[in-house]
């Protein structure tokens, strides 16, 4: 099959585990990597190298971008955009077959599971404690800001960027520490690691599982 994009594979992967067979897709919602054929050509790739194959759509995660809304909606219209993409893309949505194992898992699911709480505790209490964590996070944060304004924040909501980014990455952290522990798959991503990704590889903090998260970062290019 001729995929209508070329998948290439980023320098700043770090995956080394080449007899895992799992991998769970990370679908962010808002983004274009994962919509239409670009979508397509991402799940076509993965279920090439994999045997079991997971989409974890990060939906209700969006709620500390969403800014404009009153915060007691947030939530709700995050986990309805998460309906609405995989309403939106069921065409190219695989179903379980003999050969490969599907599932594909909203972010709500990590919210509930039942050591979050403690974990995201552990995450916070890191930021507070370790300066090096800290200033990678705070680099993330400057990393993420300088885009939102070149693109034009509206300014009335500038002053709560810091915070909703902060409140964001954390809790990317803890959850991607929980989906370590839950399912230690190859994770799949569009796109450029964050820089506090990079800083559990390469400091190897033993209290997290993350040191050991396998993950794919890769780029889309348009088939000429």
């Amino acid at each position: 099959m001729i995929l209508p994009y070329r998948v290439q594979i980023n320098e700043n992967s770090v995956s080394k585990n080449k007899n895992n067979s799992s991998c769970c897709l990370q679908v962010s919602i808002g983004s274009p990597a994962y919509e239409g054929e670009k979508l397509h050509s991402l799940i076509q790739w993965s279920l090439s190298k994999y045997k079991d194959f997971f989409l974890f759509v990060n939906d209700t995660l969006q709620r500390h971008n969403y800014l404009e809304i009153e915060e007691n909606l947030r939530y709700t219209i995050a986990s309805s955009e998460g309906d609405k993409w995989v309403e939106r893309n069921k065409s190219y949505l695989p179903t379980n077959n003999d050969s490969i194992r599907i599932g594909i898992v909203h972010w709500e699911r990590w919210l509930k599971d039942l050591q979050l709480q403690k974990i995201l505790k552990d995450v916070n209490n890191l930021y507070q404690t370790d300066i090096h964590f800290k200033k990678t996070v705070e680099q993330d944060i400057k990393d993420y800001t300088a885009r939102k304004q070149k693109r034009g924040i509206d300014l009335k909501y500038e002053k709560n960027l810091y915070k909703s980014c902060l409140d964001y990455i954390l809790e990317e952290v803890a959850v991607y520490e929980v989906q370590q522990l839950r399912y230690g798959s190859i994770n799949i991503h569009a796109g450029s690691q964050l820089n506090i990704f990079k800083l559990f590889k390469e400091t190897n903090k033993s209290d997290f599982k993350l040191s050991q998260r396998e993950a794919i970062y890769v780029n889309l290019k348009r088939r000429r």
